[in-house]
């Protein structure tokens, strides 16, 4: 009977195991899977915002570099005389290799071509500049701002491709003028520029085609992200714009499907289940050894007992009344004491639970999170200890204000400071300000500065009899950094708005000029001038409105930007 049973016993937790392992296997492909597949598909519009900030990240290396040489007195001298000496000097062969540079267009300030040069990196020559370069910089029209100190940097789309452009208007090394003419340079964004691009970058991406042909490769609004059918790499299509933020071309960006993360999560689950497949199977034989083992023992003696020549005659019949007391006090005892004990385990287990979401959600948290007991740290997240570059093992158990012994030193006087504010905090209430840290290059890929600004909250919190002081710090780098660039272009409209309206008033007064002298002069043309007058008059009066429209929309932009910063900032 006892091989029996304990058969039956390694039988049930075969099925158990089986059924368990199965089950798992097939939670993990139909949920784990999907969930990690719509987590990776959600990163499409972060993804495409990366690969658009690479490209500015090309502008803007561009646009300085377009800049340095066209405020220069040499530049300014060239446009006006052409003197040789400048293109011996400076625009050979190899000043376009080592800048990177396909195309230079010096153009005077009449508009007429003071030079112009094509280049091949791959050939090492000089090639001509492509026919629709000078119609494209006419329909953006590139070439009407008279006072252009900075860069007008974008892309524009050739016949033959795209290609990144600055235009620059040529003016003395101080940025005195007049300004004398144009200064163009470009970069042709071919296959082999892009990839040396996306080599640099976190993220590889591909023009594959223009935004009209867009719907050849995929019919959803972009940014779109889909599985790659060998189910390796997610392929994310996105837009970029051209130089007057109109969308121009199609990219393709992919990134590795998380196989690994998916692997080891899955044999993670499996072991999991065998380990409790293994437990389960250790329970059984301990409750059999110890309890059911036992009490079938003990009615076998009993039976044994009683077919004893050597048994008194009156032990069988008495021993069922003697011990049926007992053995349901011990049976009574031991099913309570399993009840409590089940629900300890239970309680434990939620416990153990709760504790487990409460870390992860402590340690995945994106804002940075510190506990302190006084001045000493008691736990901090990834978060906190990654704004120091550390460990967070590193940061436990250390007094705040001592960390500048363990962190390199351009932390050192920000941290002074920061821990001077949270001794500083008053006891019971609450704290928030705005602090920096400065980053090291590559830290903070988007960020345009070398400092991190951070949004403080300090709160006290009661844990038993002890008082800890609770630090939530949120990064709010890129809005700040949204609010000063929004104030710049605010002033930028509002420049232009002012430009406009001058610039209407000296058309506005020629015109009456002209019209005057037609009126006190006959001539065969009069009518057809005066008519020629009223049409740009008209046009005028189209500006003007359009002039009032702007400031209607400037105010109105002005407006919602102030309650912007009051709600948010």
């Amino acid at each position: 009977m006892r091989q029996s049973v304990f058969g039956h016993l390694i039988l049930a937790t075969l099925i158990f195991s089986t059924l368990l392992i199965s089950g798992v296997l097939l939670v993990s492909h139909f949920t784990v899977m999907q969930g990690i597949t719509d987590a990776e598909r959600a990163t499409a519009p972060e993804v495409a915002e990366k690969v658009v900030q690479i490209l500015k990240m090309e502008e803007k290396s561009l646009s300085l570099f377009t800049h340095d040489w066209g405020v220069w007195d040499d530049t300014y001298q060239f446009v006006q005389d052409g003197n040789y000496q400048y293109i011996q000097s400076n625009l050979q062969d190899g000043t376009f290799s080592a800048s990177q540079l396909d195309l230079a267009i010096y153009l005077n300030k009449t508009g007429g071509v003071v030079f112009q040069k094509g280049y091949d990196s791959q050939k090492q020559s000089a090639v001509p500049i492509p026919d629709d370069v000078f119609d494209l910089i006419s329909r953006y029209q590139l070439l009407t701002d008279p006072d252009l100190v900075d860069p007008i940097t974008g892309i524009i789309p050739l016949k033959s491709g795209p290609v990144l452009i600055a235009v620059q208007g040529i003016y003395r090394s101080d940025e005195t003028g007049p300004q004398e003419g144009y200064l163009i340079f470009g970069r042709y964004l071919d296959e082999d520029r892009i990839m040396e691009i996306s080599d640099n970058s976190v993220f590889p991406f591909q023009i594959v085609g223009t935004y009209a042909d867009r719907e050849q490769y995929v019919k959803a609004s972009l940014p779109y992200a889909e599985l790659d059918p060998s189910g390796q790499k997610f392929i994310i299509y996105s837009v970029i714009s051209d130089i007057r933020d109109n969308p121009a071309y199609l990219v393709k960006t992919e990134i590795p499907f998380r196989t690994p993360y998916t692997s080891s999560l899955i044999l993670y689950l499996i072991l999991t289940s065998a380990i409790l497949c293994g437990l389960f199977f250790a329970g059984l034989i301990l409750y059999y050894r110890r309890y059911l083992l036992f009490h079938l023992q003990g009615i076998a003696n009993i039976l044994d007992s009683s077919q004893s020549p050597d048994c008194q005659p009156c032990i069988l019949p008495n021993a069922p009344v003697e011990l049926t007391p007992l053995v349901k006090a011990v049976d009574n005892t031991a099913s309570s004491l399993r009840k409590h004990q089940d629900e300890l385990a239970r309680t434990q287990e939620e416990l153990a639970e709760a504790e487990e979401r409460i870390r992860i959600l402590f340690e995945q948290a994106q804002d940075a999170i510190c506990v302190l007991d006084g001045t000493k740290i008691v736990d901090c997240n990834q978060a906190f200890s990654a704004i120091f570059q550390k460990e967070r093992g590193t940061f436990i158990g250390q007094d705040l204000c001592q960390l500048s012994v363990h962190i390199d030193n351009r932390y050192s006087s920000s941290l002074h400071g920061f821990c001077q504010r949270i001794l500083d905090h008053p006891a019971g209430s609450g704290t928030r300000f705005e602090w920096s840290f400065p980053v090291s290059s590559g830290q903070i890929s988007d960020a345009s500065s070398d400092q991190v600004v951070f949004d403080i909250i300090i709160r006290d919190i009661r844990y038993h009899e002890n008082s800890l002081v609770f630090i939530i710090a949120r990064d709010i780098t890129r809005q700040v950094e949204f609010q000063q660039n929004q104030e710049r272009l605010y002033q930028q409209l509002e420049e232009n708005l002012v430009h406009m309206g001058a610039l209407n008033d000296q058309i506005r007064n020629p015109l009456t000029i002209i019209s005057t002298l037609v009126d006190e002069n006959e001539s065969p043309e009069k009518d057809r001038i005066l008519y020629e007058v009223d049409r740009i008059d008209k046009l005028i009066d189209r500006l003007d409105d359009g002039f009032i429209s702007s400031e209607k929309v400037w105010q109105y932009l002005h407006k919602k930007h102030e309650k912007f910063e009051d709600t948010v900032f």
